[in-house]
């Protein structure tokens, strides 16, 4: 459930595009400039929020697109938007600047004002695509070919083409985000982007596709979007696929790996097709073992830190699915041959796996109230199960009033016991991290199930985020750390979140409130 601010006072698009808005700071803070030599920023950042101090992480949906900068001078000639959620009024209200692009695909799963979109598609060329996979099987709205109960399109994407009128270079840029298209998850929540341009590939050397570039592709190939299209007017003599057209970039500079989750069964294993990406929590440990190996040479003895989880929402899970969540995600555990690995740890869930997610009262106490904890849905019967309760950790220690939609995996380097007096913040590296719209669910991360055909990973969902990893050169840290030689990430909690206190109670959606909120308003069921 997701509430709107009061509409702009204009009823219809036909002035939106003669809008214009003050430029704002540069991309590049002079936070960031000063920012010191051994450690640089990794391409995540978190959304501007309104009642929020912006800090040099901080970008508002207007600058991921380009705009509102003192140095903006791009051409935007074509734009793919995939999200879950759209309100197609505050999408054009707070980018009239869409009225203008020439070519705009959309592929969501839910609309809210589209009445709007008719308007839309009066005044430039708009394609959309609304996608359940719960429908009918190779129909309408559903292009795969077996149908998917409860299945949704929960990506959240933006694809776009442009010219740079400064160097008249040709580029795209990829952001991968958590935010719904609604007026209160882009000025109110807690959201995050990765962010990240791409040149033309040099047709003279034609270049190998890049891992990523594969990756992508697959991707977008599940819409079976065929339609050709003249995507880039200045480098297209033809019309085109979506999928011909991506591949014209050189992706081979991505300094993450996608982590993707389509609808479907999908193999369990790489070694048939090792240079293919595995889905959901298989991908990680994909990742974990191509990436980590270094750790099949330690000890035993060595260890990591717990696996931490957060999200916005739950569903129903066991003791049974965690562990072979926390299987995929330990960097000790994915590195092992599978006979290797132990069938149940007897570590106890609590000591490796941590849940972050928001209690009652940081729901209660928000800017939004109770109203915000709509955007957070998880219900009673998910969110209460007594074995979940030792691994909850609170949302923020830090006093933050605004409510969390981002979703974020990492493990830490370790278990916070070293004491290093030479380095106070060498506790808080990450193994790894993840910035992704999946939520703490099989829909979303997949459950292996066995099949006719051998073990498979059954999704529901499309998914897709962004993975990066430590390496013996260069450690992942929360931005802000003082570590030499490091890639930093925002965080907007602690690295090493709180655990539950004894009266702290996890947020269910559909649970009964009378304590009044911030707004002074209750929630009765």
């Amino acid at each position: 459930m997701d509430h709107m601010d009061p509409a702009p006072s204009d009823t219809g698009i036909e002035n939106l595009s003669d809008r214009k808005r003050p430029p704002a700071e540069l991309l590049l803070s002079s936070d960031e400039k000063r920012t010191k030599p051994n450690s640089s920023p990794a391409p995540i950042y978190l959304f501007a929020t309104r009642d929020r101090e912006r800090s040099p992480n901080d970008r508002s949906f207007r600058e991921m697109l380009g705009y509102d900068t003192a140095t903006s001078s791009l051409t935007i000639h074509s734009m793919i938007i995939c999200n879950y959620m759209i309100d197609f009024e505050f999408l054009l209200h707070e980018i009239p600047e869409l009225l203008t692009i020439p070519q705009i695909t959309l592929f969501y799963g839910h609309e809210t004002n589209p009445e709007y979109l008719m308007q839309w598609k009066q005044a430039t060329f708009v394609d959309a695509r609304l996608l359940r996979p719960s429908d009918p099987p190779r129909s309408l709205h559903n292009p795969l070919p077996f149908r998917i109960p409860y299945g949704v399109h929960h990506s959240k994407i933006i694809v776009f083409g442009y010219r740079e009128e400064t160097t008249q270079q040709e580029k795209l840029r990829l952001i991968i985000h958590t935010a719904n298209l609604l007026e209160l998850d882009i000025h109110r929540k807690i959201q995050g982007a990765c962010i990240q341009d791409f040149p033309l590939k040099n047709t003279e050397c034609s270049p190998s596709p890049s891992d990523f570039e594969n990756d992508l592709v697959a991707y977008y190939d599940t819409y079976d979007y065929t339609r050709p299209r003249i995507w880039s007017p200045s480098t297209q003599t033809s019309p085109c696929s979506l999928i011909q057209w991506l591949r014209q970039y050189d992706f081979s500079s991505a300094s993450v790996a996608l982590v993707p989750s389509t609808p479907g069964y999908h193999r369990v294993s790489d070694s048939e097709h090792p240079n293919r990406a595995l889905q959901g929590h298989l991908r990680i440990q994909q990742l974990l073992r191509q990436r980590c190996a270094r750790y099949t040479k330690q000890s035993p003895a060595t260890s990591t830190g717990p696996v931490v989880c957060q999200f916005s929402s739950m569903g129903s899970l066991t003791e049974k699915y965690l562990n072979e969540l926390y299987q995929s995600m330990d960097v000790r555990s994915a590195s092992r041959p599978k006979h290797e690995r132990p069938s149940s740890s007897p570590v106890p869930l609590a000591q490796k796996l941590q849940l972050v997610y928001p209690t009652v009262e940081q729901i209660r106490t928000s800017y939004e109230g109770y109203s915000g904890g709509g955007s957070v849905p998880g219900p009673y019967r998910n969110v209460s199960k007594a074995f979940l309760r030792p691994l909850y950790h609170r949302w923020s220690d830090e006093g933050r009033k605004h409510v969390g939609h981002i979703k974020t995996y990492y493990q830490l380097s370790n278990d916070g016991s070293r004491n290093d007096e030479d380095d106070d913040c060498a506790d808080n590296t990450m193994e790894w991290f993840v910035l992704t719209s999946h939520n703490l669910s099989k829909a979303a991360w997949g459950e292996v199930q066995m099949r006719s055909a051998g073990r498979r990973l059954f999704i529901r969902h499309w998914e897709l985020g962004v993975w990066l990893s430590s390496s013996d050169e260069t450690k992942l840290a929360p931005y802000g750390t003082t570590i030499p030689q490091t890639r930093t990430v925002p965080l907007p909690y602690p690295v090493r979140p709180v655990r539950y206190r004894a009266n702290d109670q996890p947020w269910a959606v559909d649970g009964v409130y009378d304590i009044p909120d911030a707004l002074g308003c209750v929630q009765l069921g």
